[in-house]
Formats: structure tokens, C-alpha cells, sequence
């Protein structure tokens, strides 16, 4: 999940607050696991600053995708996947990845953000 805050109206004061918000509306659940943020970087799609969070849940894929089709916001994304580190490698360094035989793609902000995730230098 992720989104995009105005920082000026309302003023974010919780930018984790945002995450968890987020996550409600485009997963369907409340978030009942680890949060830590990972990194601080500009979006190259809107040039805004963004907070990366690296979420862990004890839900498993088929409880959490479950949520995802009923969430408020899931016409955000087309698709929910479980993905290894070599498919969010190849999303970072490409912004394309097959993952059992369906090619998805992403935009140059979330390769960013798999990149991070991984310790890779965004691009």
C-alpha cells in the first residue's frame, strides 16, 4: 500500500499514522504487525518527499489478499502478489518481473521503493 499526503492541508503529524491509513483502505485490514520506517527519498513520479515503512505481519498471503478484495480503496491496484526478493530485485532494476507466468510492471517511484526495500541504490 502506499499513498500520497498533502503536508499543508490537513499538516501530517504522524507520517506513520498516513502508512497505517493507507494500508487500511487499499489491504481492508488494520494493521496488527512490525512497522519500521526504511528510508526518506523524493518520488521521482511527483517529486514529492516520501517515508518508506517495512511492514511485517504474521497473516498469511491467502488471509491478507482475503482483505485486499474488499477493501475501500483496492480499485487502486490491479493486482496483489507474493513476491521473493528476486522478483523485487528484478522490479527494482527493471520495473518488470514475472511471477507465475503474469508480467507486472510498475512505475520508476516503486522501483525506488523496491530498491530501498532491499538495500539497492535507487535509480
Amino acid at each position: 500500500p502506499g499513498g500520497h499526503s498533502d503536508y499543508i492541508l490537513p499538516p501530517i503529524q504522524n507520517p506513520l499514522e498516513t502508512f497505517l491509513n493507507e494500508f487500511q483502505e487499499e489491504i481492508g485490514y488494520e494493521f496488527e504487525g512490525q512497522t519500521s520506517p526504511s528510508g526518506l527519498f523524493t518520488n521521482r513520479d511527483t517529486g514529492g518527499i516520501n517515508v518508506l515503512y517495512v511492514a511485517r505481519s504474521d497473516r498469511t498471503f491467502q488471509r491478507i489478499e482475503e482483505s485486499w478484495r474488499n477493501a475501500k480503496d483496492r480499485n487502486e491496484h490491479d493486482s496483489l502478489f507474493s513476491a521473493t526478493e528476486q522478483d523485487i530485485r528484478q522490479l527494482a532494476q527493471t520495473g518488470k518481473a514475472i511471477v507465475r507466468g503474469k508480467e507486472h510492471a510498475t512505475t520508476p517511484f516503486m522501483q525506488d521503493c523496491f530498491a530501498l526495500s532491499i538495500n539497492l541504490q535507487p535509480a
